[in-house]
């Protein structure tokens, strides 16, 4: 996932997109999954992980890594 966002930084990357990118498009439709995935990589990261900074969720739409 990070190198996905990392890929096109400042840009959003959709959820089906960063979905298909790590999972495959037959699990395209479950967003959940990017939450569980976000929250270890904020972790890492952010120096608040409660409070992001250079990774944006975009509500709805998708992620961005700050640029």
């Amino acid at each position: 996932m990070l190198a996905a966002l990392a890929a096109a930084p400042g840009r959003v990357i959709t959820h089906r997109h960063l979905l298909e990118t790590i999972r495959g498009k037959a699990q395209a439709e479950r967003s959940e999954y990017l939450r569980v995935v976000m929250r270890p990589l904020r972790q890492k990261l952010e120096a608040d992980s409660g409070k992001s900074v250079l990774l944006i969720n975009e509500a709805g739409v998708g992620y961005r890594l700050r640029a």
